[in-house]
């Protein structure tokens, strides 16, 4: 990216990056992304598109990767103004029309259309199968970093544990905003993630109906270690966290496995 689009970047960070409490949780995204190199990162919750646009600079600059970012659309009609001010030639379109219009728009403005994969659609989290045998079959390689922005409850952050841990690389991160500061989410993620590295699988987990994915996720949580870092910002707001589990294999190097001294 040239310099003047990095710029207009946080030009635009500045000015829409509020709406969601984005601007401080993208910049840290862009350098995770940068930082780790992942190849394939998933977001759940695209909002105005700000943390895609890092993510995917990010994965840019880095010289591969994929993202994919999934939103129902179901805010449209919030986001019309803001949408409008930034593309004036939206105006006047159907709310959720002119939000896909938007997000082709935008992510084409920063020439990140390679990179980035928008889907408009409605995932459901507290299914009992899982999604990505179901809903979200175009993500055919493990992630690397899963970017949740949507419901951020106890129950919202144990069905997004129990559905995409089993699809998560060997060392990888699962980034669920807001959590942090939410008094029930953050003592359900502190008990989670102690009870993961006791090999203690959450009744909650087992609820999945195929008896095969249940099996997978007692051989993953063994084979694996968890770290809970609480990410939270000096602001008086309700977007003003982000708890991030790293996911890293049983080993006794540091991971991922780079160069030691």
């Amino acid at each position: 990216m040239r310099t003047n689009e990095m710029k207009e970047l946080l030009d635009l960070t500045g000015s829409i990056g509020k709406v969601y409490g984005s601007e401080n949780t993208s910049l840290f995204l862009y350098s995770l992304i940068k930082r780790q190199k992942p190849n394939c990162i998933v977001e759940l919750g695209t909002g105005m598109g700000l943390s895609s646009l890092w993510m995917g600079l990010g994965q840019k600059e880095n010289g591969h990767g994929e993202l994919y970012t999934i939103d129902n659309g179901q805010e449209a009609n919030l986001l019309t103004e803001d949408i409008e001010k930034i593309f004036p030639q939206l105006k006047g379109e159907d709310p959720e029309k002119s939000y896909e219009q938007y997000m082709n728009l935008i992510f084409e403005s920063y020439s990140l259309t390679n990179q980035i994969n928008f889907m408009k659609k409605d995932i459901n989290l507290a299914s009992q199968h899982m999604l990505m045998d179901h809903e979200l079959q175009m993500v055919d390689k493990s992630i690397d970093v899963l970017f949740a922005d949507t419901s951020y409850g106890p129950y919202d952050a144990l069905n997004i544990m129990r559905q995409f841990l089993p699809y998560m690389s060997e060392y990888s991160s699962i980034l669920i905003d807001s959590a942090s500061t939410h008094l029930p989410t953050y003592l359900t993620l502190e008990k989670m993630i102690d009870d993961l590295n006791r090999s203690k699988i959450p009744q909650h987990f087992l609820s999945i109906k195929d008896p095969k994915a249940r099996w997978n996720l007692f051989q993953l949580v063994s084979q694996r270690t968890f770290k809970l870092v609480h990410l939270n910002e000096k602001e008086k707001r309700k977007q003003n966290s982000t708890a991030w589990i790293i996911i890293e294999p049983n080993e006794y190097i540091p991971q991922p496995d780079v160069a030691t001294h």
